[in-house]
């Protein structure tokens, strides 16, 4: 395991839109109910961008507004009532203000970070279809 100096830089890096769209992918579901699962031993194999890079600054004031309200279903973080290709997203201001980190980091164009909110959004939505079909 590797260790940190900028635990907020670490906590942008592993709450990213990019991180839970790997997440999704890569989860296992088989738990019942649409529950996603990530072994310890898996998250230690996901790739996240180095925390080391990240403005630490700007990450610390990222969290402390994010740490402060309540946690909302996928569509409502992301912008996404209707979750499908096609809608733009509208993410929640501190939401956006994470992911930017992100992803003015990695240079996605606004294309590209609207469709790594609809794929997070379509892959959640099959997985909660797909356990609710199997009742």
């Amino acid at each position: 395991m590797t260790n940190y100096s900028c635990p907020y830089s670490f906590t942008v890096s592993i709450n990213s839109a990019i991180l839970f769209l790997i997440k999704e992918l890569y989860g296992r579901v088989n738990l019942g109910e649409g529950a996603l699962d990530t072994a310890v031993y898996e998250a230690n194999n996901l790739q996240i961008i180095d925390p080391n890079i990240l403005p630490e600054d700007v990450c610390k004031n990222v969290i402390q507004s994010f740490s402060r309200r309540e946690i909302v279903d996928v569509n409502t973080e992301y912008g996404l009532p209707n979750c499908s290709y096609g809608n733009t997203p509208n993410p929640l201001s501190d939401r956006k203000a994470l992911d930017n980190i992100i992803f003015n980091t990695i240079g996605l164009t606004q294309d590209e970070r609207n469709e790594v909110y609809c794929a997070v959004c379509e892959l959640v939505q099959q997985r909660l279809a797909k356990a609710g079909s199997l009742r």
